[in-house]
């Protein structure tokens, strides 16, 4: 069974847009609430009113090296699932933000 998702060609333009913006300030310096204020701050700043904002995250369990994916969307739905057994840190982030970015490419015309 193949994928619903297909690769753009190059020429076609790009399905999600990605900003990361400087806080001005260092993230061991913040305690939770100014980082959720900042964060909520930068979010405001760039979603246009009809956009999706798509939360990701990836994580690994160093005693087991379990590990899994997610993404949620603001006000919506989540989705989550498991990643091969010692799969990176880096790979399983990635994983979500992919998994993020198909799920914004399918459900762009909805």
């Amino acid at each position: 069974m193949s994928p619903d998702y297909s690769t753009p060609a190059p020429w076609e333009s790009s399905p999600a847009v990605f900003n990361i913006l400087q806080t001005g300030t260092r993230k061991a310096d913040c305690n939770p609430h100014e980082l959720r204020q900042i964060a909520e701050r930068n979010i405001k700043a760039l979603t246009p009113h009809n956009s999706t904002v798509h939360y990701t995250d990836g994580s690994v369990e160093t005693t087991s090296t379990k590990a899994g994916s997610a993404f949620t969307i603001e006000g919506g739905n989540t989705s989550l699932w498991r990643t091969s057994d010692g799969c990176s840190t880096l790979q399983v982030e990635l994983a979500a933000i992919l998994g993020a970015q198909r799920h914004a490419s399918i459900n762009k015309a909805l």
